[in-house]
């Protein structure tokens, strides 16, 4: 792995544990790892094996190509924040997100004439 993508893969592996709010510690805790190997995963400046991917992918809740950058199409934030908060949300108030969404759409699509 080339030191940009392992630098671009640790950035992105920080990013999603400070989004739930885990300390490093936390961390390596929960993956038998040194604190500061994690800090050295982040900073790219350590080799990530598979399986330390595999394990942080699911403990950040993600799937792993959100950090290897293999997705076909790719989501801007906003979106996998949304999808996120909706997964913890009643099946009532998801419905309610759809059609606001949908009111949205419907709006956008007056404004421009369509």
């Amino acid at each position: 792995m080339g030191d940009d993508l392992r630098r671009e893969i640790g950035s992105k592996l920080r990013e999603a544990r400070e989004y739930l709010d885990l300390t490093q510690q936390e961390v390596s805790e929960v993956l038998g790892l040194s604190r500061s190997a994690i800090s050295l995963i982040e900073k790219g400046q350590r080799r990530l094996e598979t399986l330390e991917l595999k394990q942080l992918a699911e403990l950040y809740d993600r799937p792993i190509s959100d950090f290897t950058g293999e997705r076909a199409r790719h989501q801007p934030n906003e979106i996998r924040v949304l999808m996120r908060k909706a997964e913890a949300m009643s099946e009532q108030d998801r419905r309610e997100i759809v059609q606001f969404a949908d009111w949205l759409l419907s709006r956008g699509s007056r404004e421009t004439g369509q």
